[in-house]
């Protein structure tokens, strides 16, 4: 084998080798922000379950100071993006 044909051969692994570490970098960014989406939403739902049932004003109100709402201003304008472009659809 050449010493020209060798350096090609040489250049395609380094190139495969780089994509693949690439797409393996993203994949791994992209599990980490997914799951930790999926862990917030759990826990979310979790502190759902955990408010009581009673009607009583004390009770009430310590399941309104436990509730987290520092995010739905955001997440109801990705709902409203989400509709607008099912309607232009």
């Amino acid at each position: 084998m050449s010493t020209k044909k060798q350096i090609e051969d040489t250049n395609f692994l380094a190139i495969i080798s780089a994509v693949l570490i690439v797409v393996f970098a993203i994949t791994m960014y992209l599990t980490k922000v997914y799951s930790s989406e999926a862990l917030d939403y759990e826990r979310d739902l979790s502190n759902l379950k955990r408010q009581s049932q009673s009607t009583e004003v004390e009770n009430i109100e310590k399941d309104l100071t436990n509730t987290d709402l520092t995010n739905l201003d955001q997440e109801l304008a990705d709902i409203e993006k989400e509709l607008d472009s099912a309607e232009l659809e």
